[in-house]
């Protein structure tokens, strides 16, 4: 019988909801009886209960063996599900049965609704709840965000990726909250529709195009690569989406769209399809290679998107479908990529009745022809009581006949019908009178259609709409508020308020507005943003508007720079990730301007978040032009930290011998200047790069000289950096016993100064120093501290090296099959992430001979088997098992 509560008691604002439900209960409930089963669903009900209670739950109702909670905080939610699936696991339950509970909880908005809450939040908790293993708990991204800093002791979350839930047509990044003494490997997530991907929900309808859907479906179902050409405007990119909907059923590993349309160096296509997917780039391993890899057991579909501009990348493609037999590709350009086994689909208009008058057709016929369908529907939306009747039909159809049935232009003239009746569109569209100052360029008819289509649009709007229009071609990729007022306000300028100015041309159809938790991106078609390009050229005032594009972006670079690396940068790196685009943008022009100091600027600021990132490549592009823009030799600080970064960025790729070379002038030159900060952090970079050649008399007399440096200029940070480095060399020296204290001052010193990136590394080493001074069980503290710190940092190249560590001390504490696991875990992300581990380590691991004991002590067989186990395992799961063995080892000790 449902139990529901009184309404008064109902939390409202952004509560937490929790779902749970007994797995398999149907099945227990044959097997226990109907008496047993009662006992047990009432010990069930007073353990939940219990935990619920304790944590302020209000329970908003029971179906049998299921319940809603809510909960006014994400914190309390979370330590209520902990606490009830310990004591669920905890208790004994009749007739020895196995009772495992499945959870969901997400965070948002508790719209109360009569005695019950109504909204997509509530639902999108209980699908949630759905895709759960019994036993699992899984928390959406908005309440992994509210609670994650105050977890329950032992517990921690562990990111799963984007899924597919569903009725749900939004991809949800789902999480799994796991604790120390509850199980944490689980099957693939339950449930119809639970699938990858990252297929956006659609914001506006997909009218028409049933013939074309359902022919490239096919060709997609028979071929391996299908591309989509025409002219821009035709809806090429709406019509592949729709085909990735409708087949990604048949792709396990998920549908994913690649938009291309910021990119303008075919050599960053790589880069844009690892971001899409949601790969993370480490190490030294070139995109292109992480793809290859990753893919090749995967069976998946990529939709490129815009690919016109990039057609020398082509070769991407190829690659990657020779290595990825399980891949298909989507593509949409204007020309066809020209490689074996391409399968072009010309995308035509959408068909116009051309000699049948309108008034010879009735209501329902023309309400039935697709290019009338989409007038209609997208008038809707700007007058939701426009319908087609006998009187507009003419105009409408006359509408749609101008604009030679372009979806795009379609779409454009159905804006306008708020306050433009049909007639008078038509009337507009049939004089296709030159706009003045539109200076349309020769192009083909059917582009000049849509640039017409878009001038006369254009030409509607007031001369502030124009002004901000224009303007707003320089962002790539996307933009917010806050750019939006940098960059092309103030306000006096633009003539009217530009918040105002933009939302009417989001109103227009001309800028595409989506919101996602509280923060709102806009964007621009690419066929819009290259009339908006041209419309800024004529305006004289792109030189300008450019030049604050690049300075805000710089300014964004340089913020995040100072914080890098540190405690929060996953969602700092997450931030430039979003505006790469248009930090690229400001890059190009700092290089194509010739503008050496806003390019060394970006050089200093971006090298941190190329290297964490995995983008060495990228970084070390940017830095060879830098570095040969005219006037990027004059001496100054800023060239200092450009030298240092280039420095940074070629040691990272593997070039120990150029970074050196650039360190050196980076400390000469600081010298020159009086700059004892650059010049302590040049003395601190080479003494770290002399040392992994083996030269520690001339390390250790830099990184005194540093160290006194850091001193002169009041820099505890640098200090306890340099405290590490003098304990990691010394290691390397070969005396652990006199490298662990300056470690463990390092630790302290660092953590003082909350450097978290650098504290993780000095825990890692204390762990290895004890490891080899035979005190493992003293070390391993420090190590269960070091990868938490780092996986929570995302620092996947310490993360995946600290794994060994784990395998050797299993194998020590007489779990040599466990140590299998961890250690095909370890090798599998090495490779996967091009991880390499430090040459002390290496040698160290070499000493050990851990592996042939390994080998020796499993035999073959069972050595293959665990090593199947561990290369399967995805780098969280291995980090979770290593933990789980270093306890029990730290326990039975």
């Amino acid at each position: 019988m449902a139990r529901t509560l009184p309404r008064r008691r109902l939390p409202t604002g952004t509560v937490t909801f929790l779902f749970s439900d007994i797995e398999g209960s149907t099945k227990l409930a044959a097997e226990l009886g109907p008496g047993a089963y009662r006992k047990l669903l009432e010990q069930h009900h007073r353990i939940l209960r219990e935990a619920f209670t304790e944590h302020g739950g209000v329970e908003r109702g029971t179906q049998g063996d299921a319940f809603l909670v809510v909960f006014r905080d994400a914190p309390s939610a979370i330590a209520s599900a902990v606490g009830a699936q310990r004591a669920l696991a905890a208790a004994t339950w009749p007739r020895g049965a196995a009772v495992r509970v499945r959870m969901g909880l997400h965070s948002g908005e508790g719209l109360p609704g009569g005695d019950d809450y109504v909204g997509i939040d509530v639902n999108r908790a209980a699908r949630i709840a759905s895709a759960a293993n019994g036993g699992q708990i899984l928390v959406s991204d908005s309440t992994r965000a509210l609670a994650e800093r105050e977890l329950p002791a032992g517990a921690s979350i562990i990111d799963i990726g984007r899924h597919r839930l569903r009725d749900i047509d939004e991809p949800e990044h789902i999480f799994q909250l796991t604790a120390d003494d509850l199980p944490s490997d689980f099957s693939a997530l339950r449930g119809e529709g639970v699938q990858p991907g990252n297929l956006s929900v659609r914001l506006t309808s997909f009218v028409g195009r049933e013939r074309e859907l359902a022919e490239v479906t096919e060709l997609l179902g028979e071929h391996r690569l299908v591309t989509i050409t025409g002219p821009g405007g035709t809806g090429k990119t709406s019509l592949a989406v729709e085909v990735a909907r409708a087949a990604r059923g048949s792709f396990p590993d998920g549908a994913w769209f690649v938009p291309l349309d910021a990119l303008e160096d075919p050599e960053l296509v790589p880069s844009a399809i690892v971001t899409a997917i949601g790969l993370r780039e480490a190490g030294t391993r070139r995109p292109a290679e992480l793809l290859r890899d990753n893919l090749r057991e995967q069976r998946l579909l990529l939709v490129l998107d815009n690919f016109e501009r990039l057609l020398d990348a082509a070769d991407v493609v190829r690659a990657l479908l020779r290595h990825a037999g399980g891949l298909k590709v989507l593509v949409t350009s204007r020309a066809p990529l020209h490689l074996a086994g391409e399968q072009e689909y010309r995308l035509s208009p959408l068909a116009v009745p051309v000699e049948s008058p309108a008034d010879a057709l009735g209501v329902a016929e023309l309400e039935n022809i697709d290019c009338v369908k989409l007038f209609t529907d997208r008038a809707r939306e700007a007058a939701p009581g426009f319908r087609i009747t006998q009187e507009i039909a003419g105009p409408v159809l006359e509408t749609c006949r101008r604009l030679d049935g372009l979806p795009l232009g379609i779409e454009l003239a159905a804006a306008r019908v708020g306050f433009l009746a049909p007639a008078d569109l038509a009337a507009r569209l049939a004089r296709r009178l030159p706009l003045p100052g539109t200076g349309l360029r020769d192009l083909p008819d059917r582009q000049r259609t849509i640039a017409e289509a878009i001038g006369w649009s254009y030409e509607l709007l007031e001369e502030p709409e124009r002004l901000l229009f224009a303007r707003l071609s320089v962002f790539a990729g996307g933009w917010d508020l806050k750019a939006v007022d940098a960059v092309c306000g103030p306000a006096s300028e633009i003539g009217a308020d530009v918040i105002e100015a933009l939302a009417h041309l989001v109103e227009q159809s001309l800028v595409r507005a989506r919101t996602a938790g509280v923060v709102t991106r806009f964007s621009m078609l690419e066929t819009i943003r290259d009339y908006a390009a041209d419309r800024l050229e004529l305006s004289g005032d792109a030189g300008e508007i450019r030049a604050r594009h690049a300075q805000h972006y710089l300014g964004l670079a340089e913020e995040v720079a100072q914080q890098l690396p540190g405690r929060d940068q996953v969602s700092l790196m997450a931030h430039l990730s979003e505006e790469r685009d248009n930090l690229r943008a400001g890059i190009q022009w700092a290089i194509a301007t010739g503008d050496a100091q806003t390019g060394l600027r970006f050089l200093s600021a971006m090298w941190r978040y190329w290297q964490l990132g995995g983008q060495v490549g990228e970084g070390l592009a940017v830095a060879r032009v830098v570095l040969e823009i005219p006037d990027a030799e004059e001496p100054s600080r800023v060239r200092v930290r450009g030298l240092e970064a280039a420095g940074g960025l070629h040691y990272w790729g593997g070039d120990t011998l150029r970074a050196a070379e650039l360190y050196g002038q980076q400390i000469s030159l600081a010298r020159e200047l009086g700059d004892e900060h650059g010049e302590a952090d040049g003395l601190f970079n080479l003494a770290a790069t002399t040392s992994q050649g083996g030269d520690l008399i001339g390390a250790f007399t830099m990184a005194d000289r540093a160290f006194e440096l850091y001193g002169n200029v009041g820099d505890p940070r640098g200090q306890a950096r340099v405290d590490g480095l003098r304990g990691i060399g010394t290691m390397v020296a070969g005396d652990p016993a006199a490298a662990l204290p300056l470690m463990l001052r390092s630790v302290d010193r660092l953590h003082t100064v909350d450097d978290a990136y650098f504290e993780a590394v000095a825990l890692a080493t204390c762990a290895w120093a004890f490891l080899i001074l035979g005190k493992t069980r003293e070390g391993l503290p420090y190590w269960r501290q070091s990868i938490a710190m780092t996986h929570e940092l995302g620092d996947i190249a310490s993360t995946t090296l600290a794994l060994e560590f784990a395998a050797i001390v299993a194998l020590d504490g007489g779990q040599p099959e466990v140590a299998a696991v961890i250690h095909a875990a370890f090798e599998e992300a090495s490779r996967l992430y091009g991880v390499r581990a430090p040459r002390a380590t290496e040698e160290l691991v070499a000493r050990t001979g851990y592996l042939d004991e390994l080998k020796a002590a499993l035999g073959q067989e069972r050595f293959q088997s665990a090593t199947e186990r561990g290369r399967r395992m995805a780098l969280d799961q291995a980090v979770d098992y290593s933990v789980a063995a270093v306890r029990d080892i730290e326990a039975d000790g």
